[in-house]
């Protein structure tokens, strides 16, 4: 295609991102703009961004491709642009910025597209790079398209993990899809009380404020995106049944004749997993927290 960029080279090519009025859309946006040897022109298209693009002409326009659409409807934009692109997809890079990998990294694949998954762990940053943050890279299929991307990754400046897309999907609904789920839990659990958080505040604990403060944060976002980190993958629908399992188990254990003599060993089994320097440096790490929970003294 002329004007079409050389990915033998890093030099700049034509970006189109996919979902340019999201959070990571608007980011990525920044990101290029910073990087102007990554990226001649970037465009955009998005239902909600007024100077967006079609679908249909960015599919033979761009060079590098970047999906960042809600999560629950990648695949399907994924599988809609593909349709659109046909045979100049061969000719393309493919990358995506969601939360799940397997599904959007094999949808992805099936274009002929070279292809890059990823999953920054962090919301969108201020900065226009990722430094001191963690970036998922789970590679599809990369050739000719090598040099741009190892300086796209190098210019994130995030600290790289390199993961089989299955193994990610495993591994997020461990550190992402427990955690909110088990936040979720505690407020569904205070809502259905009746109690005003308010109310609850007169006699919280430093541990409640932070766990409320970790759940306010959950809420803050967008619904979307959560629900489908706790759904959208078997990995994450499994993390949510052994929640479930681990709290009937506590709860049995709690009614029994001699809770103690059940609740303690487990506790102490937990002590030797985690091991005592994981321990002592959580613990550090939650005196921190909840020191800056506490209002600034006069």
């Amino acid at each position: 295609m002329s004007g079409a960029a050389d990915p033998a080279s890093p030099g700049a090519a034509r970006v189109a991102i996919i979902g340019s009025a999201g959070r990571y859309g608007r980011w990525l946006g920044g990101f290029f703009a910073a990087n102007p040897a990554l990226a001649a022109e970037v465009r955009g298209h998005d239902p909600a961004d007024p100077s967006g693009v079609a679908m249909a002409p960015l599919a033979h326009w761009a060079d590098v491709v970047v999906f960042s659409a809600p999560v629950a409807t990648t695949v399907e934009v994924i599988g809609r642009f593909a349709a659109l692109a046909r045979e100049r997809a061969e000719q393309q890079l493919w990358m995506d910025l969601t939360s799940i990998k397997a599904a959007p990294v094999a949808a992805m694949q099936a274009s002929g597209a070279e292809v890059l998954g990823l999953h920054p762990m962090c919301a969108p940053p201020a900065l226009t790079h990722l430094a001191g943050q963690r970036l998922v890279v789970c590679e599809g299929r990369i050739k000719v398209w090598r040099p741009w991307t190892t300086a796209f990754l190098t210019a994130t400046r995030a600290t790289l993990v390199p993961l089989d897309a299955r193994e990610h999907d495993r591994r997020a609904a461990q550190v992402q899809a427990l955690g909110h789920a088990a936040h979720l839990a505690q407020l569904t659990v205070l809502a259905r009380g009746g109690a005003s958080l308010d109310a609850l505040d007169a006699c919280a604990t430093p541990t409640f404020g932070l766990n409320l403060a970790m759940g306010m944060r959950l809420l803050s976002g967008d619904p979307g995106l959560y629900a489908g980190l706790l759904s959208l993958t078997e990995e994450s629908r499994a993390s949510l049944r052994a929640l479930r399992d681990a709290c009937t188990w506590l709860v049995d254990a709690a009614d029994s004749a001699a809770p103690l003599d059940a609740l303690v060993p487990h506790i102490v089994s937990l002590q030797q997993w985690a091991g005592t320097e994981r321990i002592t440096g959580g613990n550090a790490a939650y005196l921190r927290a909840v020191d800056g929970l506490r209002p600034p003294s006069d």
